[in-house]
């Protein structure tokens, strides 16, 4: 089996559990139709403690306490249109054949640029989300 040539976005102060890859790649290479694969992540402060953030939002509304695959413009559609349920980019994973045929990334937007990006790829393909937290990602309080 061929695997997914992919790209990731982790910040540097995050960190993956050893099976982040492992598991997101897998379901793309399931998944040929897949573009963008993202994973529950948690959220910490200074001290490590979990924040409660969109994370907990989006679990409590149902639909992210469990793994899916979606078609991308139905994503689109019935969810990115009104919130961005995507708000890690150090959770996500994308293919690089639909990064490209996306037009990549607009790196003239300092705000929501990553929203437009998801968006930009689930025009062109579908999303599969892991319900396991596989990121921790640190919230840092501005000073």
């Amino acid at each position: 089996m061929r695997r997914a040539t992919t790209y990731g976005f982790a910040e540097s102060d995050d960190y993956a559990d050893e099976r982040f890859l492992e598991t997101l790649v897998n379901k793309m290479d399931c998944n040929p139709s897949v573009g963008l694969a993202y994973c529950q992540s948690i959220r910490v402060d200074d001290d490590g403690s979990p924040i409660t953030a969109i994370e907990e939002f989006l679990r409590s509304e149902g639909r992210w306490g469990n793994d899916f695959i979606n078609d991308g413009r139905e994503e689109c559609r019935l969810y990115l249109s009104s919130r961005n349920t995507i708000p890690n980019a150090s959770a996500v994973l994308i293919r690089r054949s639909a990064y490209e045929e996306a037009g990549y990334a607009d790196e003239t937007m300092r705000l929501c640029g990553d929203w437009l990006m998801w968006v930009k790829l689930l025009l062109v393909s579908d999303i599969a989300f892991i319900a396991e937290p596989l990121i921790i990602s640190h919230e840092h309080k501005l000073s």
